[in-house]
């Protein structure tokens, strides 16, 4: 068995460029990953916001049940909140609606005008 030597650097720039790729590829990932989710969040949130608010002044359904079907179908397991704002009642026609939904840290909204 050959005896270890540790007063010479021979292999050690190998063993560096190893750990410090793994490391640089583990904080690269992270950071991918949580850009995804993120991204995965906002296009949740601006499709919530469309057809929730299309659902509502187009078919009378209520918001809540258009967004609880989406943020199932996106697999949002945050709790989300929906804002509607209208300029005047929601319900004259030409009134400009707008709703926001915010999920966690991201936010999206729909206008829309409220049709006859």
């Amino acid at each position: 068995m050959r005896s270890v030597n540790f007063k010479n650097d021979r292999g050690s720039t190998m063993v560096e460029f190893i750990i410090l790729g793994v490391l640089l590829q583990a904080l690269v990932l992270t950071a991918g990953l949580g850009l995804i989710a993120m991204q995965h969040k906002q296009l949740a949130a601006e499709a919530m916001a469309r057809h929730a608010l299309r659902s509502l002044l187009l078919h009378r359904v209520p918001m809540a049940v258009t967004a609880d079907d989406l943020a199932q179908q996106f697999r949002i397991s945050e709790s989300y909140q929906l804002q509607l704002e209208c300029s005047d009642t929601c319900t004259t026609p030409g009134d400009i609606a707008v709703l926001k939904v915010s999920i966690g840290q991201v936010s999206a909204e729909a206008s829309m005008v409220v049709p006859q």
